[in-house]
């Protein structure tokens, strides 16, 4: 390769090459296989059609291509014919559309080409915005529309070789700072750069190559196109909204290939890990993985370490992890770590970290740590020098200014002389606008130039004040940045939480926000403001310039008068007095909780600050006054003249059962056992969670909290075990020796600590027993600077999801009382596990429940065909070490917020709609006209004045199998309306299919139920409520989510019972479908068509919803 200096030698010698070449993943996963020697002659015949269109050597050409097969093409036909190419991201929305115009004005006189369909949504946008008519009339005349027949209705093109001095490309980045700059990149910046990458990552033969990075990005077309066809090996590239929607598909096809360098920036990680599951056998083999780049954007050291801990099992070596640096301004990588070499990080003090300050390093556990990764060793095609801000070349271990050179740095920004001016110091080395040092000869970047903010004097890095916020409970990602304010003269710092919640509870947590950081930073942060989605570009960079301008633009101005109006409602001073003794209880609770100093008997503790979280701590200080007040009526009646009248009729009816033992009643779900055991053990099936505790409880602590969360939750004390082929449960009582086992690791490593714990949480995992030890705890003592990890394991068979998350909640609440020294009191017990089964029990011999049979047995009377599936020999096997994950989004967040408001109060529930979009889409797939489908029930409904299931830690949730019939309905709104009166009509929340099923001592009733068959199809739908209610997502008191992995849930030979199960959940972003299923028995190409069928169908419904509601 030393020989070549232009790119179109590389292509050239690939020409006849037919067995090394391009596969290209498309966004249903299915591969398509291109061989370089037809890139060459398609490529070649795409010149053609340019050229023949009048686009000569040395003219500008402007890609709009979102296809990336046909933008390799592309490509290549420029490069052939001395084009300069201008790929461009393809421009979708409007703010896109605008960058795009800003674009074509900085070249001289550019083409552009693209699809008829992107040309016509173009011509859409542009028609009638007379500012832009004369630019896009331009546009009109120099665009090109590529069609598919180009190769053979094209003349091949006539191919120019051009000089290593010549411009090959020009590469808009997407930028962070707002102005578009196109980088200068000659064929000497490209080759020089693979020449030297390609020597440092050791490529041989034998490597092949994947991505999902845009190819509009220099990491995706230099890296993952250009050096693996420069090195004639085989590359894969794979869609980006496939890896957005399937992150696991990144490495499903990294070990079917084999696939041995790969690359993605931080939040690429993030992501993958948001949506993998412990839970999962995926069947990877990652060992193959000699270089996996994170680049692009600052590295998360406790990221890596996370990503690695799952990732381990599967084979990847942790030396493979290679933390990265380049720009476009470079073509590619300035730094790498060596192959074969471990990835280096560096805990320094915070107070060290400007310009000039020689770095202090200082434990990981020190208030004052700020973690930084090294990106490597530098690249031979540079240098690099750290120098300070009046050229000083510093010398290691100084954090100063990151400048490089060399002939693979771009030679300025095209048609832009003042930008490319600023860029090079006198002397001819590239200020690439970071701040870092050099140790032992790697380099260390700790930030960017435009991202340090200054305040009374002192530098503060935004990414080191949005790591410390995101350590609030409720803030996963925040931005930050500073504003001049003219009336004060001064900068004030800004940081912006991405939120979508009600204000009432942001302004808490914007409360705990400014406490925190300027607790741990000594920063004052001015304003604290939520906003839906952070801007970010395409490599996952924070755009900081558009939340200055836009604050600048008063843009926030409105959440800022209603946050202030909402704060001022707190401290008004105007209030309405306690009228008696028990009131001044409530009130001295509520100030003390909502941390406000005057409130009245009929203000709403929603209004002040209050939430779902401190709703259980009231409850608590209540409980423990000898007020008690149940869960629901709190929610609905929060003023404490609404709960002193609840409290005194509470009081007198007494319904705290006390601590319940005995022989308890089967509830329905305990059928289930049966099946889950058919291939394996079922007493590996639980929920875990794993927290830390600091400071570091005491023993006789820990042990006071347990006991007490032992006998306030009576189903934790519940024993299953079978009698002959029978069931039976029993609840026991208060265990003289708790179910805790000790570990002391404070003599071992740090680094190896981690290892040990997960390795003894997977231990017990396997040593769990439905009959004996179904809920035990493990206590692992990790020094007295330490915070100490408890792991706590339920068995699924005695707690649903729901009841782990209120279990995990309440051992949060009685830890922070614990070790507070308050009395442990939990809110007032609802009804236990034996009251509610005994309760089922009896109705379910009632003449009232009998009289629902005839439509349960509906589903019985009508035989409905099986779902299709790939590979019939499997369906035995239906286990959960062969499940998979397909999740994308049915409806965007706007779609989702149009279809919620409109069918509010309509007496349409979104079940009805959903479940329409599944059945239409299930019906299509199948072709069946009668579907059976097991819908999902919570299970703690009010069925009765007498029960109360609210908080009451339990398996009881429940399936109800729906019989469907919809093959003869005309039209989506017409399935609609047939689905939404089968769901409104479902007998008292479908209690009676359990009961009559399972419970009814009626042996008729259960011969006739027992011909029901079981669904193969699932459906169950999460509300975010109580997703983000879940105990894992939340820091608490002295108790929050370690890093550990509480093991493996599932055994392996658990049986998942279903085939397919649709889980939907209304995210953040939309509303989410994860498609559950086991790929021995289905592809995930016909899970794909599947959901493809069922987003067709929500948007049916959602446009004709909109349209008549």
């Amino acid at each position: 390769m030393n020989e070549v200096t232009v790119l179109i030698d590389i292509l050239e010698r690939e020409k006849n090459n037919d067995i090394k070449g391009v596969t290209f993943i498309n966004e249903s996963a299915t591969e398509k296989n291109i061989l370089y020697k037809e890139i060459y002659e398609k490529s070649l015949f795409l010149l053609g059609k340019i050229q023949a269109c009048g686009v000569k050597k040395g003219d500008e050409l402007l890609l709009q291509i979102e296809d990336n097969e046909t933008f390799i093409y592309t490509i290549w036909a420029c490069i052939m014919g001395g084009i300069i190419v201008v790929p461009v991201p393809i421009a979708n929305k409007e703010e896109h559309k605008l960058r795009l115009y800003n674009i074509f004005h900085i070249l001289e006189d550019p083409y552009i080409i693209t699809t008829k369909s992107h040309f016509e949504d173009l011509q859409k946008y542009w028609d009638g915005r007379k500012e832009y008519s004369n630019t896009y009339k331009n546009m009109q005349e120099r665009t090109i529309i590529l069609d598919e027949e180009f190769s053979s209705k094209a003349q091949m093109g006539s191919i120019e070789k051009g000089k290593a001095t010549d411009i090959v490309s020009v590469m808009f980045s997407s930028g962070s700072t707002g102005e578009p700059k196109g980088v200068i990149l000659t064929n000497e910046n490209i080759m020089t750069q693979i020449k030297a990458t390609t020597k440092f990552f050791k490529v041989t033969s034998e490597d092949r190559f994947l991505s999902w990075m845009p190819l509009t990005h220099t990491i995706g077309l230099s890296m993952f196109h250009l050096l693996p066809l420069a090195s004639s090996v085989d590359q894969y590239i794979m869609e980006k909204n496939l890896f957005i929607g399937d992150p696991a598909m990144w490495f499903e096809k990294a070990s079917v290939h084999k696939a041995t360098i790969l690359c993605s920036p931080n939040f690429g990680y993030k992501h993958f890990l948001e949506e993998y599951s412990d839970s999962k056998q995926y069947s990877w083999d990652l060992s193959s993985i000699k270089v996996l780049m994170n680049a692009a954007e600052p590295i998360s050291k406790v990221l890596l370490e996370e990503f690695y801990k799952k990732m381990k099992k599967y084979g990847l070596d942790r030396n493979a992890i290679s933390p990265s640096y380049g720009m476009t301004e470079t073509c590619m990588n300035m730094t790498s770590k060596r192959v074969g070499s471990e990835y280096r990080w560096y805990s320094l003090d915070r107070i060290t970290v400007s310009i000039g300050d020689r770095i202090v390093e200082v434990e990981e556990e020190d208030p004052n740590s700020i973690l930084f990764v090294s990106v490597g060793n530098i690249v031979e095609c540079c240098e690099i020098r750290i120098c300070g801000d009046d050229g000083e070349r510093y010398e290691d271990e100084v954090i100063g200014n990151v400048e490089v050179r060399g002939n693979c740095v771009t030679l300025g920004y095209y048609n832009n002389p003042e930008s490319s001016s600023k860029a090079f110091t006198k002397d001819g080395w590239l200020i690439t606008g970071d701040l870092g040092f050099i140790k032992e000869g790697q380099l260390v970047v700790t930030g960017r130039t435009k991202d340090i903010i200054i305040s009374n004097g002192q530098n503060y890095y935004a990414y080191d004040i949005e790591r410390v916020a995101e350590e609030i409970a409720g803030v996963q990602v925040a931005a930050a940045c500073s504003v001049f304010e003219e009336e004060n003269n001064k900068e004030v710092v800004v940081l912006f939480p991405e939120y979508s919640g009600n204000l009432e509870e942001f302004v808490t947590i914007s409360n705990e926000i400014k406490r925190h950081v300027s607790s741990r930073t000594g920063l004052e942060l001015k304003y604290v403001l939520p906003l839906e989605k952070i801007p970010k570009t395409a490599s996952g960079k924070v755009q900081r310039f558009k939340l200055k301008n836009m604050f600048l633009d008063r843009e926030f101005d409105e959440i800022q008068l209603q946050l202030e109006k909402i704060k001022s409602m707190q401290i008004r001073s105007e209030i309405s007095g306690a009228e008696n003794e028990l009131q001044e209880k409530i009130l001295d609770i509520f100030l003390q909780v909502l941390g406000v100093e005057q409130l009245g008997i009929d203000d709403n503790f929603f209004d002040y600050g209050g939430n779902s979280l401190n709703v259980l701590y009231v409850l608590s200080k209540l409980n423990a006054a000898g007020i008690q007040i149940h869960t629901k009526y709190f929610l609905e009646h929060p003023t404490i003249r609404e709960i002193y009248n609840e409290a005194i009729i509470d009081n007198e009816n007494g319904m705290d059962e006390g601590i319940v033992t005995g022989e308890v009643p089967l509830l329905p779900n305990h059928a289930l056992l049966d099946i889950r055991n058919l291939y394996g053990d079922v007493d590996h099936w639980n929920i875990g969670i794993m927290v830390e505790a600091y400071p570091v409880p005491k023993k006789e602590q820990i042990e006071h909290v347990i006991r007490y969360l032992l006998s306030y939750h009576d189903g934790l004390r519940l024993r299953i075990y079978k009698e002959g082929i029978e069931w039976k449960q029993q609840i026991e009582g208060i265990p003289e020796e708790l179910p805790i086992t000790y570990y002391d690791y404070s003599d071992v490593k740090e680094s190896e600590q981690m290892n040990m714990i997960e390795a003894t949480a997977e231990e017990l995992q396997h040593a769990t027993s439905l009959a004996k030890l179904p809920v035990r705890f493990a206590v692992f003592y990790m020094g007295e600077k330490k915070p100490t990890r408890i792991l706590t394991l339920i068995h699924h068979g005695i707690a649903d999801g729901y009841g782990m998350s209120i279990f995990g909640q309440d051992l949060c609440t009685a830890f922070s009382q614990e070790m507070r020294g308050e009395e442990i009191c939990l809110p007032y017990k609802t009804t236990s596990v034996k009251r509610w089964s005994e309760y089922l029990k009896e109705y379910s011999q009632s003449e009232e429940m009998k009289k629902e049979l005839d439509y349960w047995m509906e589903a019985a009377k009508n035989e409905v065909p099986c779902i299709p599936v790939d590979c019939k020999e499997e369906l035995n096997h239906n286990l959960f070490c062969f499940e998979r994950v397909l999740g994308k989004y049915l409806l965007s967040k706007d779609e989702a917020n149009i279809l919620f408001d409109k069918i509010k109060g309509k007496d349409i529930e979104v079940n009805d709609v959903i479940l329409t979009a599944i059945l239409r889409g299930l019906q299509k797939w199948t072709g069946n006209q009668e579907l059976l489908i097991d819908y999902v029930f919570n299970g703690r409904y009010p069925f009765d004045d007498t029960i109360d299931l609210s908080r009451t830690v339990g398996w009881l949730n429940y399936f109800v199998p729906l019989y469907m019939e919809i093959g003869d309905k005309k039209d989506v709104i017409e399935t609609f309306e047939y689905v939404k009166d089968r769901l409104h009509h479902i007998p008292k929340r479908g209690l009676g299919y359990g009961g009559l099923r399972y419970l009814c001592e009626d042996q008729d009733i259960l011969n006739q139920m027992s011909k029901i068959p079981y669904p193969e199809v699932t459906y169950n739908y999460f509300n975010a409520e109580t997703i983000d209610d879940s105990f894992t997502d939340k820091t608490w008191g002295y108790i929050k989510p370690a890093r550990e992995s509480a093991g493996e849930n599932e055994g392996e030979n658990i049986n998942r019972g279903r085939l397919i199960d649709f889980v939907i959940a209304n995210r953040e972003d939309g509303l989410f479908c994860k498609v559950q299923y086991s790929y021995n028995i289905h592809k995930y190409e016909t899970m794909d068509q599947l959901f493809g069928y069922v987003k067709e169908e929500m948007h049916a419904l959602y446009q004709d919803l909109v349209q008549i509601i």
